[in-house]
């Protein structure tokens, strides 16, 4: 489960149409490409890898961290 500030940021930043760049437990940093979809339990947040360019689905609960992109 994602901190409520960070899951707080997210939405205002996807309702607001403003880029963000999240981190993942793994240390990857992830564009966040305004999108999420639920499969079964897990909610997926869709993004693109900022080291390879490649689309990802990251699980919501892997990211621990949130920078706007001004």
């Amino acid at each position: 489960m994602l901190p409520y500030d960070i899951e707080d940021r997210m939405v205002e930043c996807e309702s607001a149409h403003l880029g963000c760049v999240v981190t993942t437990r793994q240390g990857d940093m992830i564009e966040f490409r305004r999108g999420t979809f639920q499969n079964r339990n897990t909610r997926y947040v869709i993004g693109v890898c900022l080291s390879g360019r490649q689309q990802l689905l990251v699980p919501r609960a892997d990211i621990v961290g949130f920078d706007l992109v001004t």
